[in-house]
């Protein structure tokens, strides 16, 4: 039930457990599609005609560029595609895959799990009059949601400790004793995936992702642009003001607060990552914003800016969030960004070896570009394979 909570809804927890996979950025044949379209471009491009420099100018992130480029929809499940697991981490994830559905498996005759999913519903904007109230609201629901995956962890603790006392008291009973061995073992990524979608969530992942390709054709620029596009700014101020309205919460421990900070920053920089990935079309310049995107991200997310833009809004801060170092953080990214400047047999060479580490469908879309990029050098084979090998 807490981890339903968390994840929202089946779907979701599917996808979280590594049962079900993310949908993919970009198929092989709209990009195909795509670049017969842009064929006429005569510019450079990156990874062929596929990341191309457009000769266009259009004016950058407007609603005309977004209706002209018409960002195809994005998935429902697109949070929890944020935190879906890596193949690095499945073995893991099989473990709390194989728990819950046990337990689901022998509950659902008494427990309707698709009734906890309106139980705490996600904070909606159209109740909040401002931003400031927007974080507050969503603060109060992201603390819901870990009061109930904490509570599994002091269960755990409860259990391991009644285990020790049967045995002590020369009552063991094997069955007991399995059921405790595999909570203990499913506790510690039950929490982590549980506390990653609940921060996607709360920061409003899908929204930032859809932020990032309604830039449009902003995209496609072949000009050197000064600042990083507006969405940056919105997201350091929702984050700012979140931060400053969980510093109140009184239901959760100190150091879950501090997890929950951490996962929050990772959050932010997986929504760039992912939306960067569904961009169909990118110019050399364009692929120099993404990392300037990522850089004002990065830089307005420390303790120091984040306490700065609060006292901008006129807010006081008790105290400042902790420094975190997120494992996807910006130089996850930005390797990301920059394996699409490399010639196709490098990039090729490059996901073979990172495959296991980054998005199922993030990698698929670089297979995707290095595949196109193939294609135009007439090694349509090699390439078809390599996609079949990986994918």
């Amino acid at each position: 039930t807490a981890f339903r909570i968390g994840a929202g809804s089946a779907k979701n927890e599917r996808i979280l457990l590594g049962i079900d996979s993310p949908s993919a950025t970009i198929s092989l044949e709209d990009a195909l599609a795509r670049q017969q379209g842009a064929a006429s471009s005569s510019s450079a491009a990156l990874f062929g005609s596929f990341r191309r420099s457009s000769n266009t100018q259009p004016k950058k992130a407007s609603a005309a560029n977004a209706e002209v480029t018409k960002p195809r929809s994005l998935p429902t499940s697109t949070d929890a595609e944020l935190c879906a697991p890596l193949v690095s981490e499945m073995d893991e994830a099989r473990i709390v895959q194989s728990f819950l559905q046990d337990g689901q498996e022998k509950l659902k005759s008494v427990a309707k799990l698709d009734l906890v999913d309106a139980w705490v519903p996600d904070a909606n904007p159209a109740e909040s009059r401002n931003l400031t109230e927007l974080a507050c609201a969503t603060a109060r629901v992201l603390e819901k949601r870990q009061v109930a995956l904490w509570g599994c962890a002091f269960l755990s603790l409860a259990m391991e400790l009644l285990l020790h006392l049967e045995a002590e008291a020369g009552r063991n009973e094997e069955s007991f004793k399995s059921y405790v061995y595999r909570l203990l073992a499913a506790t510690p990524k039950l929490l982590e995936i549980g506390t990653r979608i609940c921060c996607v969530r709360a920061i409003r992942g899908r929204i930032i992702v859809q932020q990032i390709l309604l830039v449009g054709r902003g995209w496609e620029e072949s000009k050197l642009h000064e600042q990083p596009n507006d969405y940056v700014d919105s997201v350091c101020d929702f984050i700012a003001l979140l931060w400053c309205s969980l510093r109140n919460a009184s239901r959760i421990p100190h150091g879950s607060l501090d997890l929950a900070w951490k996962y929050i920053v990772e959050a932010s920089f997986a929504a760039l990552l992912d939306g960067f990935s569904r961009v169909p079309y990118c110019s050399t310049e364009g692929r120099a914003l993404m990392s300037m995107d990522l850089a004002s991200l990065s830089n307005e997310l420390t303790a120091r800016a984040m306490t700065e833009r609060l006292q901008d809004r006129q807010h006081t801060i008790a105290e400042m969030p902790p420094p975190v170092s997120p494992n996807r953080g910006r130089i996850y990214v930005d390797t990301y960004i920059k394996v699409f400047y490399f010639p196709p047999k490098d990039a090729m060479a490059w996901i073979q070896e990172n495959f296991t580490n980054y998005p199922r469908n993030h990698m698929v879309a670089l297979i995707v570009g290095s595949t196109l990029a193939s294609l135009s050098e007439n090694r349509p084979k090699e390439s078809k394979d390599d996609i079949r090998h990986l994918v």
